[in-house]
């Protein structure tokens, strides 16, 4: 009897499925993953903060007109 038992449970774990995700939401999640931003080099990085900051210089200079 104690080996029915375990031939039951052992059935009942292996018929878990694992819960199927979404097809729309993976994609949604994938097309995410893929619009990120690739990692810059120095060089870059320290363009886009010197556009930056004389975006904010233009806006200061535009206001006090």
């Amino acid at each position: 009897m104690t080996k029915i038992c375990f031939i039951k449970i052992l059935q009942q774990t292996l018929n878990i499925k694992k819960k199927r995700v979404n097809p729309k939401k993976m994609q949604r999640k994938i097309n995410k993953e893929k619009n990120k931003p690739v990692l810059s080099t120095k060089a870059q990085l320290s363009m886009q903060e010197s556009r930056e900051q004389s975006k904010i210089i233009r806006k200061k200079a535009s206001q006090t007109r």
